[in-house]
């Protein structure tokens, strides 16, 4: 992951556009609670924007550390939201949200690579992003 830009490491996290644009869909047609799209409470939709726009900026001209830095815990904590919220809304003892449906749409196919794999990328993606970073710390520190 050495020789990936930070373009790339942020540019990725665009995923999570269409990724919040299918669960809106999913909600209109009834599959999935309203708190799990954006117009409830899942934001994670900024997170995919930020990253177009701070990953573009990265291509043409490397932004300041502390916007790299802004974006990747802008996007971890969105992130941490949508899990919580996922969780929240499961039909189980922890349910906090008592709204119908209840989030079982993910253990169905094709929706089960929501939690088993984008969830998991976007967390592997953010983690990228801070060891690269601490790298650039380092090496600041360094020079």
């Amino acid at each position: 992951m050495q020789s990936v830009p930070i373009a790339g490491l942020i540019g990725f996290q665009v995923f999570r556009v269409p990724v919040e644009m299918v669960l809106h869909r999913l909600y209109v047609e009834g599959l999935v609670p309203v708190q799990m799209t954006y117009a409830g409470y899942n934001f994670d939709i900024v997170s995919g924007t930020l990253a177009a726009i701070v990953g573009v900026w990265a291509l043409v001209n490397r932004p300041p550390t502390w916007v790299v830095l802004a974006f990747n815990i802008v996007g971890s904590l969105l992130l941490l939201n949508i899990v919580s919220i996922a969780v929240l809304s499961m039909p189980t003892p922890m349910r906090a949200f008592q709204n119908d449906p209840p989030n079982t749409f993910v253990a169905h196919l094709p929706f089960v690579w929501l939690p088993s794999l984008l969830v998991q990328a976007a967390w592997f993606g953010h983690l990228l992003v801070f060891r690269w970073l601490s790298r650039a710390s380092s090496a600041a520190e360094r020079a």
